[in-house]
Parts: structure tokens; C-alpha cells; sequence
């Protein structure tokens, strides 16, 4: 059963986006069913895909409005990127590039090149759509050699690659972004794949300019080695395009922050990020991230302009530290609507402001290569400490946190060494911590009640809250998507 969200506008709202995106799939399916089916044989995770409605449903599940749009309107797109890049696997191989979803696909689109995302179909898609079909990938890299306490976001596309459970495609653009274990599996995904690879290396004086122009280079050696291995020529006319679509969203994304920063924000929590992580990192230039973005700056200006809240029963604004609980995908719903906290910005939203220059081909590619080194698995996991305080500080104070969420991510090692100098930091600015332990993709580590029993703790014994629904605050869904 659905459940009624008080109005037939809302109700009706609902339906169609539901409908809307399971019209993607079938689309998809009827766009060539031999291919399509030999690929349900040989990959079984896009059966988990089909799942993706009962994600919306989990994600809205108590909130209606332009909340609930907003939502609904994101999981669609999300929707029907992960069916393009499906499309782009199974019918037009010899023209697609497996590119680390790290990197802006700026580059390789120029080329008219499709791109193949390993994390954002299999860690994002597939995880968002049922964490328990995860489990068995992550399981497969373990049983194979890979230390169990390797970070599960890159375990879970690798263990697809390496099981012979994931397409090919023409070669591989790859990087050592976001950390050893990220940069190490794509080497294991090259030697399953036996595609020619090139990587893109982020230094450790990333924000300097020798840096931006060593990576600049990177860059001019990638565009080389596409034309070498997939017969391809730059477009420089196409470049302009997709970085002019990329500053549109990016004018958009900062006119969203400037409604966010207000005591009345239309819009929170996981919205924002997936947006973000979809729409400018991932899909980064495209026409179709440009109408995504766009109809959510729509609801959202439209929220703003009639004084409607984010959260009904908004009490504190929070931001978000490190990546989201993906093991727990709709936990900031639940937070929002057990608490009244409203999550008005996370690490991997939160950073770059720079449009990308369009004067002339090179600084395109200058504005590229800043752009790869800016984004937050550059700056946060490489070079000095103050790169990682400073944007903590700044992000708080930018959106007058009430308390920071750090989501303690137990097999990263970055930001676990950084965990005793956050403490010093929100000490130093009196500022509440709320520290959440938790396994990225792995809810067997850390349940999601566990998960939600850190956050009710914190909000009674340190922000001496009481719930707004005390019937949320324990829930048996262990065995849930």
C-alpha cells in the first residue's frame, strides 16, 4: 500500500513520477528485448534496479509537499541517468568509456563518448535500491583477498567488475581519487576487463597552481589517449556547450544555498545531495542534468516564495560531515521528521564556487583540472589538515548550524584520523558533535537502528530535545530494501 500524502495533488504528484520512472525502464526494455534479456541473464543486479520505486516510497514516506516533489522529481532522474548509462553498456559498447566517477565526465563527453559509472550504477544505484544485494559483492572482494576493513564504496563495484557481473566497454579513464582503496580498484578492475586504462593524478598541492596545471596536462594526455583506443576527436565546440551547462547549474546550485543559508529553507537533506553527487559531479554538463537541476530550483524558488518550510516542524538546522549514510539511505527523512532537523548541507555538496572558464580551449581545460582537484574526495583527502578544518568551520558558519553531524565512517581512514581534531575544533567554537559510527554500505556493521539510536541519544543528552514522534524512534526494518 502507498501511502496517502493528505492532498489528491500530492497523491497525484506521487503516481506520476512513479509511473515516469518506471516508464524509463521499460523504455529501455523495449529498445532492444534480445540484448536487454541476455543483459538480465549476465547481470542480475538490474533486477535490484526494478526496486527503484520502493526507494522513492521509503525516502517520502511521511513527507508530502514540495519536500515530497523535490524527492520524487530526483529519484526519477536518478532513475533515468542509470538507465542511460545501462543503454550506453548494452548497445553502444565500442563507444563507451568506464569512467571513474570521481572525475567530471566533461572531457569524454566532448569526445561524444558515453560513459559507464561502476560506482554510481552499482555503490549508488543498486545499494539505494536494496542494501542487502550489495552485501554480496562486497563479500565476493573479501573472499577473494581484499582486506575486510577496505572502504565498501569502491568494494561494491569492484566485486560486480571482478565476478564478471558488470559490462565492458572500450577502456578506462580512472583516478587516484578518493583514497588508496578507490585507485587500487580500478587496477583490479582493469586486469578483469583487459581494457586499455589511463588515470587522471590529483596531487598533493592540489590547490596550487603548479598543481592545476600538472593535472591540466592529465587531462590534455587523456583527450591523447581517447583519440588513440576509441577513434574519437575532440570537439572543442562541445566542450564549450557542456561547460556552459555546467555553470548554469552551478548559478542555480548557488542561488539554492543563498535560500538555504535563510531561517526559512525550502528544501533539506537528500535532495540536495544526491542533486549534487548526480547532476554536477557524475552527469557534469549534460542537457539532461541542466533539466534536473532546473525543475528543482523551480520547486524550490516556488516553496521559497510562499514561506513554505523544508521541515514542517523545523527546530534546528544541522550540516553534514563526510558522505551520507548510504546503509541507511532515508535516515535524513527520519531525522527530519522525529527531531524537526532540517540538513542543510553536507561535505560532498558544499565547496567549489568557480564557474569554468570558456575563453578560450585552454582554460577550459584549466577550469577543468581545478575542477578535479576541488571537488571534496580532492581537497578533504590530500594535502594539509587546514584544507579539511577550514571547510568544516566555514560550512557551519555558513549556514548557522545549530550542531554538525560527522557520519564517522569506520573504514575510512582519512577522515577517522581526523576525528579527534574535529572534537578539538567544535570544542574550540562551542559548537554541538554529533558522531555517528556507521559502515558506508554495510548496515551489517552498524545497524540502522544503531544508527538511529547514536542520533536519539545525542538530541536528549546534549540538545535536550524530546521526540516529535516517539512511535519512529525504534523501527524493525533490518530485513527492509
Amino acid at each position: 500500500m502507498r501511502e496517502y500524502k493528505g492532498s489528491l495533488s500530492d497523491q497525484w504528484y506521487e503516481y506520476k513520477y512513479w509511473c515516469k520512472t518506471y516508464g524509463e525502464i521499460l523504455k529501455f526494455t523495449a529498445s532492444g528485448p534480445i540484448p536487454v534479456l541476455k543483459a538480465l541473464l549476465k547481470y542480475p543486479w538490474i533486477y535490484d534496479l526494478l526496486k527503484i520505486n520502493a526507494t522513492a516510497k521509503r525516502v517520502t514516506l511521511g513527507i508530502s509537499g514540495t519536500p515530497m516533489k523535490a524527492l520524487d522529481n530526483s529519484i526519477y532522474h536518478l532513475t533515468k541517468f542509470i538507465v542511460g548509462q545501462l543503454k550506453n553498456a548494452v548497445f553502444d559498447p565500442e563507444n563507451t568509456v568506464v569512467h571513474d566517477v570521481m572525475l567530471p565526465p566533461l572531457i569524454v563527453k566532448a569526445m561524444h563518448l558515453n560513459t559507464l559509472v561502476p560506482e554510481a550504477i552499482m555503490s549508488v544505484g543498486v545499494a539505494m535500491c536494496d542494501i542487502h544485494a550489495a552485501h554480496s559483492y562486497m563479500d565476493y572482494m573479501v573472499n577473494h583477498g581484499l582486506p575486510a576493513d577496505t572502504c565498501t564504496f569502491p568494494k561494491i563495484a569492484t566485486g560486480a567488475v571482478v565476478s564478471g557481473q558488470f559490462p565492458s566497454a572500450s577502456c578506462i579513464i580512472s583516478s587516484n581519487l578518493p583514497c588508496d582503496s578507490g585507485q587500487s580498484s580500478y587496477y583490479a578492475m582493469q586486469r578483469k576487463l583487459n581494457l586499455p586504462m589511463y588515470t587522471v593524478d590529483i596531487p598533493y598541492n592540489f590547490n596550487e597552481e603548479e598543481g592545476i596545471d600538472a593535472v591540466k596536462e592529465d587531462w590534455y594526455g587523456a583527450i591523447k589517449f581517447l583519440e588513440k583506443h576509441t577513434g574519437h576527436k575532440m570537439d572543442w565546440d562541445r566542450l564549450k556547450v557542456l561547460c556552459e551547462n555546467y555553470n548554469k547549474k552551478l548559478e542555480l546550485e548557488l542561488e539554492e544555498r543563498e535560500m538555504l543559508r535563510t531561517d526559512r529553507p525550502p528544501l533539506a537533506g537528500a535532495v540536495i545531495q544526491r542533486n549534487h553527487t548526480v547532476h554536477m559531479n557524475v552527469n557534469g554538463g549534460s542537457e539532461e542534468a541542466v533539466e534536473a537541476f532546473q525543475e528543482t530550483y523551480d520547486l524550490m524558488k516556488n516553496a521559497f516564495k510562499n514561506g513554505e518550510l523544508a521541515v514542517k516542524n523545523l527546530r534546528y538546522r544541522a550540516v553534514l560531515w563526510n558522505p551520507t549514510t548510504m546503509c541507511y539511505y532515508n535516515w535524513m527523512s527520519w531525522i527530519e521528521q522525529v527531531w524537526g532537523v532540517a540538513i542543510l548541507a553536507d561535505m560532498e555538496t558544499y565547496g567549489n564556487e568557480k564557474f569554468i572558464d570558456t575563453s578560450s580551449n585552454d582554460a577550459m581545460m584549466s577550469s577543468i583540472a581545478f575542477l578535479s582537484n576541488s571537488g571534496p574526495m580532492s581537497r578533504h583527502t590530500r594535502g594539509s589538515q587546514e584544507h579539511y578544518i577550514r571547510d568544516f568551520n566555514k560550512m557551519a558558519q555558513d549556514y548557522n548550524a545549530d550542531f554538525v553531524i560527522v557520519a564517522a565512517h569506520m573504514s575510512c581512514r582519512n577522515s577517522q584520523a581526523m576525528t579527534g581534531i574535529i572534537r578539538e575544533e567544535c570544542k574550540k567554537h562551542n559548537m554541538p558533535l554529533c558522531m555517528i559510527d556507521y559502515e558506508l554500505f554495510d548496515n551489517r556493521i552498524v545497524s540502522r537502528q544503531g544508527i538511529r539510536d547514536q542520533i536519539s541519544n545525542f538530541m536528549r543528552t546534549v540538545m535536550h530535545a524530546e521526540p516529535l514522534n516517539e512511535s519512529l524512534l525504534v523501527i524493525d526494518d533490518e530485513k527492509n530494501w
